[in-house]
């Protein structure tokens, strides 16, 4: 029987218009330099995908890769797949640009990226941690 339980999740929220234009505050806390993109190819088609990164070239980060083809409800598979093609980008950190399918994907995909493993395979203790955000 549990007796007792603690769950804490800081969650940081910043809004503003035109924060898309610059992430220099937002990024100047993380060890992160090259980050890779996880989207899907609706958001994508809009132009916001474009702006962010234009943001993140501002802001003194480099674009290491873009995994656009998260599918609404997806399966572990294709996390694999974005966690590898993450890892051979040679990326430091994760952006998410979406809602839930993809922060799930930069979810799914970051734990395994920092056990060196595959999302699906047997999770072990990290070696390190990669920096990530999302923008919903």
């Amino acid at each position: 029987m549990l007796e007792f339980f603690a769950f804490h999740l800081p969650t940081r929220v910043v809004y503003g218009q035109g924060l898309v234009r610059d992430f220099s505050a937002e990024l100047s806390g993380i060890p992160a330099t090259r980050f890779f993109v996880v989207t899907d190819k609706i958001l994508r088609k809009t132009g916001l995908v474009d702006r962010v990164i234009e943001g993140l070239k501002t802001s003194g980060a480099e674009v290491a890769g873009i995994f656009d083809d998260v599918p609404p409800n997806s399966e572990v598979q294709v996390c694999a797949r974005c966690a590898d093609a993450a890892r051979a980008s040679g990326a430091d950190g994760l952006v998410a640009v979406g809602g839930g399918s993809v922060i799930d994907h930069r979810q799914g995909g970051e734990h395994p990226l920092h056990a060196g493993r595959r999302p699906g395979s047997p999770t072990i203790p990290a070696r390190r941690r990669w920096a990530s955000r999302s923008i919903p």
